[in-house]
């Protein structure tokens, strides 16, 4: 990557992190709540920039799409325990919607519009039946349309390791802690260790 380059990229993926955390603050100000707090802004903005670069680099563009439609979610569930549907249902159509673009992709376009209608359905069946049985929602929908969501971009063997390590890393902290735990940063944290796995495995 030569330094022009980098500088244009730089300021591409800083464009991204403002339009989106404009986006997640003004959703906040229409519920009433208060803006992010810098310190979690600041950590994922951090992240993100790195991460931007080097999937940039690596001429991953699927993936730095699929980073850049989770930060929203990614904001929200860790501060609010939040997935509005307007960022889940976004994330999940911008997936589809990358199938047109030149870019490399891991699953065609009937792939990912069939798995993620036939994820929504069972996931949707499950939220119902647990919602019935305990007469609370145990399951969250924006949870629901997530995991579909994540259908859209990636293999389903893939999506389906994804979301298993993402319900791992979840259980590290509920046997200290039995408050809901967020979905969209245990999600990031797979979705980012499988990124690892796979590319230092290809070497």
């Amino acid at each position: 990557m030569s330094l022009l380059s980098g500088i244009v990229t730089l300021l591409v993926l800083c464009s991204c992190l403002y339009l989106q955390r404009w986006q997640v603050n003004a959703f906040l100000r229409e519920h009433d709540a208060p803006p992010l707090p810098n310190w979690l802004s600041d950590a994922v903005s951090l992240v993100f920039i790195m991460l931007g670069l080097f999937l940039t680099y690596q001429e991953k563009f699927s993936a730095l799409l699929m980073f850049t439609a989770l930060l929203p979610l990614l904001w929200l569930d860790t501060y609010r325990h939040w997935l509005p549907l307007r960022f889940t249902n976004a994330f999940w159509c911008i997936g589809l919607l990358t199938q047109f673009l030149p870019i490399e992709h891991t699953v065609s376009l009937l792939l990912a519009t069939f798995a993620s209608a036939l994820i929504f359905c069972l996931m949707g069946t499950l939220w119902w039946c647990l919602k019935r049985y305990h007469r609370r929602e145990v399951l969250g929908l924006g949870d629901v349309h997530l995991i579909a969501g994540l259908f859209a971009w990636l293999s389903p063997a893939t999506a389906l390791y994804s979301c298993g390590g993402a319900f791992l890393l979840m259980l590290l902290p509920m046997s200290h802690n039995k408050s809901p735990q967020p979905l969209a940063p245990y999600l990031c944290l797979s979705l980012l260790i499988g990124l690892f796995i796979v590319e230092f495995t290809q070497k």
